[in-house]
């Protein structure tokens, strides 16, 4: 999946890197994450996930997307825009209740792909709502992947391509080795694990930045918007050009730790929209005169130290996935052998 830039990666990079290992198939939620990665080049299979409508269809038909269809209306905008076969996934909804065919109309689609000479059905899909309990042959998955088994084995004729498990449950059932169904991996594949325990994965995003000004402040200054921090000894505050524009959250204010020179530094007063404060203090051979200072927000610095997702999800009160899909498109992506600059900035994502 490289829906949502890619989980905030760069869709176009990882995309491209993916195509590259000999990946067949990509996942987006919007038919316009998948004309840009057609416009940049990839030329695998890529699938819409999302809803869309007459207009949409075209575009899909235009760009070569494989639609994967929930409502009897984008099979019917497909049927009216299409002039040759189309190829589409179908999905089922087996206990999340947001998109799907309920299962009362698995009869009448068998009837539909059957005497359709326009759509062909390439395959079939569910979407778990709990995937972390996969494991447990008592728990919702295995509830879902039943009833899923059942709608299986009624479109085998077809000899679809069958996908259910999404990192959470691929991850689960990895646990036992017994993994039945096709997966869509999303989280895990940018190395960032759906649970506390990590898998042994290793994240790919690293968010830096550096310090282009120091202040020498007094016991008892405050820092940034309300005054919200108050040194409570003479510090130096080094200023770091990323804020919440840039999608590191306010709410990590006077809560979050950044890495400096292989040591952790904690940020200091309101989280601005183009800048954070740190305080450095602690930092031995940072001063008021100092130069540039790299800084890392997210990932590692080499050191052996790390910021986690999970880490900053837990301070900002949300999810590893909101953290990683918030880095805003104002941020450079620089890869290892790929390079799509939005923008120069002090700041970027290295993966």
């Amino acid at each position: 999946m490289v829906k949502a830039n890619a989980y905030g990666h760069g869709d176009i990079e990882i995309a491209l890197r993916l195509e590259a290992e000999g990946v067949e198939h990509l996942g987006v939620g919007l038919i316009e994450e998948g004309i840009l990665l057609r416009q940049a080049g990839v030329h695998c299979k890529i699938l819409v996930y999302g809803t869309f409508e007459m207009d949409g269809a075209d575009a899909i038909l235009k760009y070569q997307l494989t639609p994967v269809i929930s409502l009897w209306e984008q099979a019917h905008a497909l049927e009216k825009a299409a002039e040759a076969p189309v190829d589409v996934h179908v999905k089922f909804d087996t206990g999340m209740n947001r998109l799907g065919f309920r299962l009362d109309q698995v009869s009448p689609l068998l009837e539909y792909f059957s005497k359709s000479k326009i759509l062909r059905l390439k395959g079939i899909l569910t979407h778990l709502h709990t995937g972390e309990d996969a494991h447990d042959p008592q728990g919702s998955s295995q509830q879902q992947l039943r009833l899923f088994s059942e709608v299986e084995k009624k479109f085998s004729p077809f000899h679809p391509v069958v996908h259910a498990l999404n990192s959470a449950a691929l991850l689960s059932l990895s646990r036992k080795r017994s993994i039945k169904f096709g997966a869509r991996p999303g989280l895990a594949i940018y190395g960032v694990s759906p649970f506390a325990e990590d898998f042994q994965l290793k994240p790919v995003m690293s968010l830096r930045s550096q310090i282009v000004r120091y202040h020498k402040i007094q016991a008892g200054e405050s820092v940034s918007y309300s005054a919200a921090w108050r040194a409570q000894r003479d510090s130096l505050i080094g200023v770091v050009p990323i804020g919440y524009a840039d999608g590191y959250h306010r709410l990590l204010s006077n809560r979050a730790q950044v890495l400096v020179a292989g040591q952790k530094v904690p940020q200091v007063g309101n989280v601005c929209m183009d800048y954070i404060m740190i305080d450095v203090t602690g930092v031995p051979h940072l001063h008021s005169d100092s130069g540039p200072e790299e800084v890392t927000l997210l990932g590692h610095d080499g050191s052996g130290q790390w910021i986690t997702a999970r880490e900053l999800a837990e301070q900002a009160q949300t999810i590893p996935w909101e953290i990683l899909t918030s880095v805003g498109e104002r941020v450079p992506r620089v890869t290892e052998g790929l390079s799509y600059v939005h923008r120069k900035q002090a700041h970027e994502v290295h993966l």
